[in-house]
């Protein structure tokens, strides 16, 4: 993660797109508080066609980086989501609560990721 004293407009930022979940970058062209405002570069497929945002606890210096702190922001929340299914009510109750399918801009792959290692953990899957 980065902050506002680290970001200079020019700079190459990498971020998670939270609609595609793609890890990619941008050129900064304006700083805020909240985070920065970022164009893309269209003739490399690592960037994004247009203009995006990107807020401070989700921008990188590096792609290693960026890979390695969102792993990590996701292993975290499947380690939340995962405990609120000790038992195979919880399962039951936590499908009901939350998207645990594929569709399209509203997926959240860690539901799916922790709702699909705990019920193997729970030997209801193989």
């Amino acid at each position: 993660m980065m902050n506002k004293n680290e970001v200079r407009i020019g700079d190459k930022i990498w971020f998670q797109e939270n609609w595609t979940g793609r890890i990619t970058y941008g050129i900064v062209t304006e700083i805020s508080d909240n985070g920065v405002r970022l164009d893309g570069v269209s003739r490399d497929d690592n960037s994004f066609i247009g203009s995006s945002g990107a807020i401070w606890n989700n921008m990188y210096k590096t792609k290693d980086d960026a890979i390695k702190g969102v792993r990590e922001k996701d292993d975290r929340r499947v380690a939340k989501y995962k405990a609120m299914m000790p038992d195979i009510k919880g399962l039951v109750q936590f499908a009901l609560d939350y998207n645990t399918c594929r569709c399209e801009e509203y997926t959240d792959e860690c539901a799916i990721r922790a709702y699909t290692e705990r019920a193997k953990e729970l030997g209801v899957l193989d």
